[in-house]
């Protein structure tokens, strides 16, 4: 999903059944996340937004700023957006979200293409 341009410094947790504002949530880290989204894309690269972020029974809300789109199908794209900032409860929230949804055994990278 990310390749060798992968400048993340955290590991990412693949999840499943966590649903945004974007579209569904693939994958989770402490810096930023990433969305599945299907048709035209609403966001630009560098457009910051705020993200509402929902599963297994939490929601949050988020300012995150985007910094990758790119394609993967026909009308399908993967949105990467980096949390501009996070409030301790709301870090607390996702981190229960992900701990609930975390698909185990599975990298980000193959959970996706297996989708």
């Amino acid at each position: 999903m990310f390749g060798s341009s992968d400048r993340r410094s955290s590991t990412r947790h693949a999840v499943q059944g966590v649903e945004s504002s974007l579209g569904a949530v693939t994958d989770v880290s402490e810096q930023g996340l990433c969305v599945f989204v299907k048709g035209a894309v609403p966001v630009q690269v560098g457009e910051s937004l705020t993200l509402e972020i929902s599963g297994a029974d939490e929601s949050v809300q988020l300012n995150a700023e985007v910094v990758r789109i790119q394609p993967c199908g026909l009308w399908r794209y993967e949105v990467g957006l980096a949390y501009q900032s996070v409030f301790k409860e709301d870090r607390a929230r996702l981190s229960r979200m992900v701990a609930a949804s975390r698909v185990h055994g599975v990298s980000p990278k193959a959970y996706q293409k297996a989708k």
